[in-house]
């Protein structure tokens, strides 16, 4: 355990950081310092030529910066601080772990998802601030309203989607079309009603999936889609630029999605067969997924691009 005495001399801080903080653990940190950040931009403080966001990220004086080393802890570099970034679908998996990997890095996310209790559950779960809204990527209305008046977005993620598996022959067509209405359509509007009020240099990230470069059965509705929205992310890239496009085509993924295949033991039956086929030998878990994300934000020289987080999938 790590306890932290913060002092300052300016009045209109002064209990805040006269508190003791402990520190459970480091990871404690990165919640606190984001907290810190949050009630710094929304309550400006007088002489705030005094704090030093660069020696101290998150708005802490030297003072208090010198304290964190002093005490043996070193705050992780947070590069997107202050980034504004929206992440369509990030309630829960790989959009989930994505929200909370780029919270950590310290920028100020908002998640839109259709269910305002998945909504609530993702922000206990990421445990640092973030805001939330609901958002139906199918209504159009809703999409264009939600990106109206909001200037200065610097990146965007979606990641929402419903799923259809079956066969080919099995499908019902207007499964297919509602399937195409929420990944493609969706992912069409979002960026569409969004990109106008993003900075130029900043960034869109599809999600595709990388089944759209092997044909796998009972996959066939979701492997055109996935086909498409690379497509999309090519062109936009170009046509967009400078504002990067690119797209993450997840393999097999562990994520609440698979819970409808069965029971949990036949879905850990499956992911056990399917691992022993990648060369990693183990099934993607959402968290890479999210750091795949950060990576595409963060890289300022990748556009136009498809990052496969497969496992190796394609290669076998």
């Amino acid at each position: 355990m790590k306890e932290i005495r913060f002092s300052n001399g300016q009045s209109s801080w002064a209990r805040l950081l006269s508190q003791r903080i402990v520190f459970r653990n480091d990871e404690d940190i990165p919640s606190y310092l984001t907290a810190f950040d949050a009630l710094r931009e929304s309550a400006p403080v007088k002489n705030s030529n005094k704090l030093n966001p660069t020696s101290a990220r998150c708005g802490l004086t030297k003072n208090c910066a010198r304290r964190l080393n002093r005490a043996g802890i070193v705050e992780k570099p947070m590069q997107l601080r202050g980034k504004k970034i929206v992440i369509v679908g990030g309630s829960s998996g790989m959009g989930l772990a994505a929200a909370k990997t780029l919270a950590e890095a310290g920028g100020q996310v908002l998640i839109a998802s259709r269910s305002s209790d998945k909504l609530e559950r993702a922000k206990a779960a990421i445990g640092m601030y973030v805001d939330t809204r609901t958002l139906d990527i199918r209504d159009d209305r809703q999409v264009s309203d939600f990106f109206r008046n909001m200037k200065g977005l610097d990146h965007l993620v979606i990641s929402a989607a419903d799923a259809v598996l079956g066969p080919f022959l099995e499908v019902e067509i207007e499964a297919a079309q509602e399937f195409f209405e929420s990944k493609f359509w969706g992912a069409y509007r979002v960026a569409r009603y969004a990109a106008p009020g993003m900075q130029k240099d900043g960034s869109i990230t599809f999600f595709s999936g990388a089944a759209s470069q092997r044909g796998t059965p009972g996959l066939s509705v979701g492997s055109a889609i996935n086909a498409a929205i690379e497509a999309l992310g090519r062109t936009l890239a170009v046509e967009l630029a400078p504002l990067r496009v690119n797209t993450i085509a997840p393999g097999l993924i562990d994520t609440p999605v698979w819970q409808a295949v069965g029971t949990e033991d036949q879905k850990q039956a499956l992911f056990t067969a399917q691992a022993a086929k990648l060369p990693l030998k183990r099934i993607g878990r959402a968290e890479d997924v999210g750091h795949a994300v950060r990576y595409l934000i963060e890289n300022t020289y990748t556009t136009g691009s498809v990052l496969f987080v497969d496992g190796g999938y394609l290669q076998v």
